[in-house]
């Protein structure tokens, strides 16, 4: 006959099942609750931040067929503060390289009497032109062709730690004065706006 001993271990001691006592690639769905992982125990490289939208707050008179960097002035949200209202300027932060979602949409009016003859919204990397959306106006004989026209630019851009990214407009007329047009209250819409977020999982 085989005499078979059993040994009786008793209940597992606290903090006795350690990180090197589970076996790589244990842990699957299976055992993970429902909404119990908190956005905090997530690392910040799969998280779409940093993030930021903005707006510009009142009317700016432009120059005719000058590119004009726009300080989009009012903060809907920038958590990271990465963006500088004062400036204009997104920078990207430490740690946060990577493949960005860029909004960009400038809306534009002019002056009564207006003729004019195309609108541009572009991009600009480190002070360099880069992405950019035009619409030209055939006719440009005519006035009042020009009213609250917006001119959208939305691109995907890889950027390095400490890039700086800006919006613009270019406004070209025969007649009148050109206006990038803001909003003063956001909530019922941000009509001119600039917008960023990091891409997760590219």
């Amino acid at each position: 006959m085989q005499l078979i001993l059993l040994k009786y271990v008793g209940a597992i001691a606290s903090n006795a099942v350690t990180t090197a006592k589970i076996t790589d690639l244990n842990i699957n769905n299976a055992k993970i609750a429902d909404s119990s992982i908190e956005v905090g125990k997530v690392a910040d490289s799969l998280k779409m931040k940093p993030i930021f939208k903005a707006y510009k707050s009142a009317n700016t008179n432009l120059s005719s067929g000058v590119s004009t960097i726009v300080v989009y002035n009012g903060i809907l949200y920038n958590p990271q503060s990465a963006y500088d209202a004062s400036t204009g300027k997104f920078t990207v932060p430490s740690g946060s390289a990577g493949f960005y979602f860029i909004d960009i949409c400038n809306r534009v009016t002019g002056s009564s009497g207006l003729s004019f003859k195309g609108a541009t919204t572009g991009l600009v990397v480190n002070g360099s032109n880069e992405d950019y959306f035009s619409h030209s106006y055939t006719n440009s004989s005519s006035t009042g062709n020009f009213n609250n026209d917006q001119i959208g630019l939305t691109t995907i851009r890889e950027l390095a730690v400490g890039d700086e990214v800006q919006g613009r407009i270019n406004l070209t007329v025969t007649t009148g004065t050109p206006i990038l047009v803001g909003s003063s209250a956001p909530s019922g819409g941000a009509v001119t706006r600039f917008s960023m977020f990091r891409l997760i999982g590219v």
